[in-house]
């Protein structure tokens, strides 16, 4: 496992390549760092051929989040569910096993364990994951895919965090976004057809009734679940968040770096 922290900030890539600096100036330095980081990685793949490794790695590269400049009035990650923060890429390659095909419908992170395990041959109790093996027959189907941005208590102390709570689900082409605001007990919804409106500008919400209905009772059953999975979680393994010794201030910090 390696875990490659560029792109994050301090943008710190080598060079600007002109080509990036003219097409999008306000996120030259962040694509510098991307374009940098792709080519790291292609040096990394050219090493596991060169070792006579490639046949016998499954090699998966993904991201946690991506970043937002702008596009919903604020910059960063870990702050909201439109795409430019959530929409990361997923390629996984076994040269002679892993067939070439691109899948253009949506999956999850939870899914790459799964995956993994199971292309691995390593045993796991799938019933209990929330994710699904994306070589298998089964994810041939369309799904919803849900997203989730919550407040977390200790986030308060951080001035940029917002406290409010978003939640999605994506049924291609519609993405529904429910939004509760601090001190509001109606939601605020969102629908957005991602066909024809990736950058999601236009809210169908009003226009598209059945959909958000459909769409929003599938967000309250996963939502359902998540409260029924952290109640087994804790019961399980118990809640003692009184009795944690504090964390050192050096760890705080690089936590944060990382996002």
């Amino acid at each position: 496992y390696i875990q490659s922290i560029d792109p994050h900030q301090p943008y710190s890539a080598p060079e600007v390549p002109p080509h990036l600096e003219s097409q999008r100036p306000m996120t030259a330095p962040y694509d510098a760092e991307i374009f940098f980081n792709d080519r790291q990685i292609g040096r990394l793949y050219e090493r596991l051929i060169q070792l006579g490794l490639a046949e016998d790695t499954l090699f998966v590269v993904t991201a946690d989040h991506g970043e937002a400049f702008y596009e919903h009035q604020h910059q960063g990650h870990g702050q909201s569910v439109y795409e430019e923060e959530v929409r990361v890429p997923l390629l996984m390659l076994q040269p002679g096993v892993v067939p070439r095909r691109i899948v253009d419908r949506p999956v999850q992170l939870v899914d790459v364990m799964p995956t993994i395990l199971k292309h691995c041959s390593i045993p796991f109790r799938a019933e209990v994951l929330q994710g699904q093996d994306l070589f298998g027959e089964s994810t041939s189907q369309p799904r919803p895919v849900f997203l989730s941005r919550y407040f977390y208590p200790d986030g308060a102390e951080i001035a940029e965090f917002r406290s409010d709570e978003y939640n999605s689900v994506i049924e291609t082409p519609w993405k529904l976004i429910v939004t509760l605001r601090v001190g509001s007990s109606q939601p605020q919804l969102e629908l957005y057809n991602l066909d024809n409106d990736s950058g999601e500008k236009s809210n169908l919400a009003s226009q598209k009734p059945d959909v958000v209905a459909r769409l929003h009772d599938h967000l309250r059953g996963f939502l359902r679940r998540q409260e029924q999975e952290k109640l087994a979680f804790r019961s399980v393994y118990g809640v003692q968040r009184a009795a944690r010794p504090p964390i050192p201030q050096n760890t705080l910090d690089q936590l944060r770096s990382l996002g």
